[in-house]
């Protein structure tokens, strides 16, 4: 089995990003907290798929079993594509969400993969509303 994690694929360490006109740093600091849960989990870098955030061929390149952790701010308009890679098992940890509403296709694959770890309150409360069980990282109920 192999694990992947998001990357930005942009020129240099960060992405100038066209949807809000800024550069973001975050998603790059949050790929390089993934590479430390792997380490200490012991998983091989051999065993590590990157892919990129964006675009429709955004995870093309994972063509074996993998689980995929889905952290950062996603939107369907342009990152949902791990939805339909039929190898990726998603992991969501610090998950969250730039809309409000949800198709139901998204819904369904949502509850599939359910307890959601949002990494805010929108998020967390956008998926409650849909039925999706879901918690803002840090307070993680059932272990509480």
């Amino acid at each position: 089995m192999k694990f992947g994690k998001f990357v930005n694929k942009g020129e240099g360490n960060f992405e100038f990003t066209n949807i809000r006109k800024r550069i973001n740093i975050g998603d790059n600091i949050q790929s390089m907290a993934i590479d430390v849960l792997y380490s200490r989990l012991n998983v091989p870098k051999e065993d590590i798929l990157e892919c990129s955030y964006c675009g429709s061929d955004a995870v093309a390149s994972i063509t074996e079993p993998c689980y995929l952790i889905i952290q950062g701010h996603f939107s369907r308009q342009y990152n949902f594509h791990f939805m339909k890679n039929p190898y990726i098992t998603p992991v969501f940890l610090g998950f969250a969400l730039m809309d409000s509403e949800l198709l139901p296709e998204e819904i369904a694959y949502m509850k599939k993969y359910e307890p959601i770890l949002c990494r805010d309150e929108f998020t967390k409360n956008v998926m409650k509303k849909y039925g999706v069980e879901a918690y803002v990282g840090g307070v993680f109920e059932p272990f509480i």
